[in-house]
């Protein structure tokens, strides 16, 4: 992308805080359509504090639908909790649309992953809590 902007009057930003471990209720805000390396088709998906202190904050996770001869197919449990989580089909042959997923509410465990000498906030479980599957009205989130 080229780009022309004025800089001038700008304070320079850029502090970073880390989304603290612990339990959240999040909204799924996106979802994109990818593939591994291994060729299984994968979900991205941005997760959006919903409520509370640090609502608004972002977290972002892949959901992998990994095939029988697949490397990852130790994985696809996960794959089914979370599509439970969210009130999806997740038993026997099942279908789906991830665009159906947005603005599902969803309870997470949130842990801290160390990496090449640098700390990300990562979704450590999806929490099966019956009172956070509906859809979240967008109107009602404080952001």
């Amino acid at each position: 992308m080229k780009y022309s902007t004025n800089m001038q009057d700008v304070e320079e930003g850029g502090n970073f805080e880390l989304l603290p471990e612990g339990s959240y209720i999040f909204s799924i805000d996106q979802v994109e359509d990818k593939v591994t390396k291994n060729g299984d088709p994968m979900v991205s998906i941005t997760l959006v504090v919903a409520k509370g202190d640090h609502a608004g904050r972002k977290v972002w996770d892949n959901i992998i639908f990994p095939e029988l001869n697949s490397p990852a197919i130790r994985i696809k449990g996960r794959t089914k909790h979370f599509l439970h989580c969210i009130n999806e089909p997740f038993e026997g042959k099942i279908e789906g649309n991830s665009d159906m997923w947005i603005g599902k509410a969803v309870s997470v465990i949130i842990f801290h992953d160390k990496y090449e000498g640098k700390t990300r906030a990562k979704v450590a479980e999806y929490i099966l809590d019956e009172g956070s599957q509906e859809v979240v009205d967008a109107d009602k989130i404080p952001f």
